[in-house]
C-alpha cells in the first residue's frame, strides 16, 4: 500500500485547492478522510507528510470504515469484512493522535457500537495520556 492512496490524497488536495480558489471563497480550512480504515489512512497521511508536510496539517477529520482490508481487497470481496470494535477504536485514535485529527467518526461497517468503543477508548487513553490533551469530537 499505499503510495497509491498517498498519491490520491495529494492529487485531491491540489484539485480541491485549485477548484476552490475559483469557485469557493474562502477556500476550505480543513479536509476529511472518509471510508478508509484507520491504519490505511495513517499510511496515506505519512506519505503525504513526507511529500507535502504543509498539506497534512489541513486534514482534520477521519470517518473510518470498519474493514482492515485495503480498498482494492474490499472491492474484490464484494462485502465489508469488519474488525472488532476495540481494535477499530484503538486504530482510529492512534491515527488521530499521530496527525492531530480532532473530529472522528465511522463510515461503512460501523455502527453505534464502534462509536461507543471509540468514546470509551478515548476516555481510557486520555487518563493514561498526559503529554497532550486532545479534545476529540465524535462525528
Amino acid at each position: 500500500m499505499n503510495s497509491r492512496i498517498g498519491s490520491m490524497l495529494r492529487a485531491a488536495e491540489r484539485s480541491r485547492d485549485d477548484n476552490c480558489t475559483h469557485f469557493v471563497s474562502p477556500a476550505p480550512q480543513h479536509y476529511m478522510i472518509g471510508c478508509l480504515y484507520p491504519t490505511h489512512a495513517q499510511t496515506a497521511l505519512r506519505a503525504l507528510c513526507a511529500a507535502r508536510p504543509d498539506l497534512v496539517t489541513r486534514v482534520r477529520r477521519l470517518k473510518a470504515n470498519a474493514s482492515p482490508l485495503s480498498p482494492e481487497e474490499v472491492d474484490k470481496l464484494g462485502h465489508l469484512a469488519v474488525t472488532d470494535y476495540k481494535t477499530w477504536a484503538r486504530d482510529e485514535l492512534a491515527c488521530a493522535r499521530e496527525f492531530d485529527l480532532t473530529i472522528l467518526g465511522g463510515c461503512c461497517g460501523t455502527d453505534q457500537r464502534n462509536i461507543e468503543a471509540l468514546a470509551k477508548e478515548a476516555q481510557v487513553s486520555e487518563a493514561n495520556f498526559s503529554e497532550k490533551c486532545h479534545n476529540f469530537r465524535l462525528a
